[in-house]
């Protein structure tokens, strides 16, 4: 998305190297959070699961900002709404508790 702006090899080698920094971050934070929250005996389920919903949310992805595109003329809009998304669920998101484990009955 922004290579474009980048100017000469330096940029665009510190470039990948971001990218690929926040990448694998993302991959390792969000699979200790997922047993941080569910608890390591139903992982591989719940990490099923959430894999097939993105799957799903990229396939359809794009028909939001076409429809968007055809209805307001530009897709100025829907990529206005598209990034104040993730940014209005990262304030909700500072809300959230820890959750706590409950403890088994005998």
């Amino acid at each position: 998305m922004a290579g474009w702006f980048l100017q000469g090899p330096e940029m665009a080698l510190l470039y990948g190297v971001i990218i690929g920094t926040m990448l694998g971050l993302v991959r390792i934070v969000g699979s200790v959070m997922w047993a941080i929250y569910f608890g390591r005996q139903h992982l591989g389920s719940i990490t099923g699961v959430t894999t097939t919903i993105s799957v799903v949310g990229t396939a359809l992805g794009p028909m939001p900002l076409g429809i968007a595109r055809d209805l307001l003329g530009s897709y100025n809009t829907a990529l206005t709404v598209s990034a104040a998304l993730p940014l209005l669920l990262g304030i909700i998101s500072l809300f959230g508790r820890k959750p706590q484990r409950r403890t088994e009955r005998a």
